[in-house]
């Protein structure tokens, strides 16, 4: 008789757990984390360290840098992450892998994510390669004024500066010449035919006109006529993100008025691609005495956002993870939980034609979304679940009560940490109702999975609308392979 038997995988929580293929666990750790600060069961530097381990894992197996590519623009395109990225596309500039130059051409899109790369590979002790300087510098060779001015960052780590000493790109004409000589030497050092070449920048030092609210703020400071002006300088997201500086800075009704008519607007909300949870998020940051056209426009763009996401047909069973591990922050300085971003999710989701809600941790209960119920309002009533339904994670039981009927599929939005076996139930529902589907849209990336491999049982991760889009795509593919078809030809 055996005795010192092999320990049976456990989630984070003690209960039931299954290990992942690693493609499928490095895809749930780059969807579901910004790689900023401690999550509730993980510090940042130990997700880091199995981050690099599952990216050395995946490269070395067959079809691996094909999956690894289409990672990379999955999460920068679809996803639209920053952060993991420029990670995966430094990463592979680091090991040499074929497809490298072009995971850095799809992940460094904004000004400064190929400073973001060397302060990551400077972060984790690797020594930075040719091929890395060689990237850097085809980035640096595509700057332009405006990106050179907003994203100069100088101060950090890492500044266009710095890039370019480091990689020496050569420029491709006199105007690219004279930009780098700008980075490189300042304004001053510049002659007259060099700023005639540059005349955003020349604008901008010479006259003072400033080319982002940043700036303007800046240099004149925060008053009320400052941030007024400041307005038309904002795009979608950074008006979002001031919605509250406007309000308690004194801005002006018709100012007020103005960002609740952008806000709002179907098009621009298509447009900014914002996640779901940022507009709930502003929402909660208004202080009281908020002008009520401003609540009311947050609402209309969250159920723009809703209205552009694909129908579901038949029934649809929606489980929200309320307990004490999904408070946890999804970044450092982010005020927004993961309770949150799966709150604003389920509430996209609930308000569908024929969804069913409901909320669990250590007890469970059902939350009535009428269909058409404004998705901030969903949302609102879902966190409120979090204040009495204790700090447990109690799938299994959760899942016995809301499967007293058939459903076509089920989608629990859940950091997978259960303290029971989840999966003993699903596996029981799944196999009485041979046409039902199971979707886990997994918010924090942790290793144990909660549910076994089954053809028709998905996990995603994220916190992005677009997952939903996935439910619709994965009833006829798994998320491996969806994610590969996302790398080049």
């Amino acid at each position: 008789m055996a005795f010192n038997l092999a320990r049976k995988p456990r989630t984070l929580e003690g209960g039931r757990a299954f290990t992942r293929p690693p493609e499928e666990e490095l895809y749930l750790l780059v969807a579901a984390s910004l790689f900023s600060g401690d999550a509730f069961y993980e510090t940042d530097a130990d997700r880091l360290a199995r981050f690099r381990s599952l990216f050395a894992r995946v490269a070395a197996r067959e079809g691996g840098e094909r999956f690894l590519e289409g990672l990379t623009r999955y999460a920068r395109e679809v996803l639209l992450l920053r952060t993991t990225p420029t990670m995966l596309a430094a990463e592979a500039l680091l090991q040499g892998l074929e497809g490298a130059e072009r995971m850095a051409q799809s992940a460094w899109v904004r000004g400064d994510e190929h400073l973001e790369a060397l302060a990551y590979v400077q972060s984790v002790g690797a020594k930075r390669t040719k091929r890395l300087c060689r990237a850097v510098a085809a980035r640096l060779n595509t700057l332009t004024e405006r990106q050179a001015l907003r994203y100069a960052a100088t101060g950090k780590g890492f500044s266009q500066r710095d890039a370019l000493r480091l990689t020496h790109p050569q420029p491709a004409s006199d105007t690219q010449a004279a930009l780098f000589k700008f980075l490189t030497q300042g304004f001053a050092a510049l002659g007259e035919d060099e700023r005639a070449r540059l005349p955003l920048i020349s604008a901008n030092r010479m006259a003072g006109q400033a080319i982002s609210w940043e700036q303007l703020l800046s240099a004149e400071g925060s008053t009320p006529e400052v941030w007024e002006r400041a307005v038309p300088l904002m795009g979608y997201m950074a008006l979002l993100r001031n919605l509250r500086n406007l309000v308690t800075k004194g801005a002006g009704e018709a100012t007020l008025l103005e960002a609740a008519r952008r806000l709002s607007d179907p098009e621009a909300v298509a447009a900014s691609k914002q996640l779901p949870y940022r507009f709930y998020s502003a929402y909660r940051a208004l202080p009281e005495g908020t002008p009520p056209e401003l609540i009311a426009a947050l609402s209309k763009a969250m159920d723009h956002a809703a209205d552009r996401l694909p129908p579901l047909e038949g029934r649809t069973l929606v489980l929200v993870d309320v307990s004490g591990s999904m408070v946890s922050p999804v970044a450092a300085r982010s005020e927004v939980t993961r309770l949150q971003a799966a709150c604003a999710l389920g509430a996209l989701l609930g308000r569908k034609p024929g969804s069913e809600v409901w909320a669990f941790a250590s007890h469970h209960e059902q939350v009535l979304l009428p269909p058409g119920t404004p998705a901030l309002i969903g949302t609102a009533h879902l966190e409120e679940t979090y204040r009495r339904l204790g700090g447990g994670t109690y799938l299994a039981s959760a899942l016995q009560a809301a499967l007293r009927r058939p459903f076509d599929r089920v989608v629990i939005l859940t950091d997978e940490q259960a303290a029971d076996d989840a999966w003993k139930v699903l596996e029981r529902y799944l196999k009485r109702h041979g046409h039902s589907r199971a979707y886990v849209v997994n918010l924090a990336g942790y290793a144990p999975a909660a549910t076994a491999r089954h053809p028709r049982v998905h996990t995603v991760g994220g916190f992005s609308d677009r997952l939903l889009e996935w439910i619709v795509a994965l009833e006829r593919e798994n998320v491996v392979d969806r994610i590969r078809e996302y790398a080049s030809a």
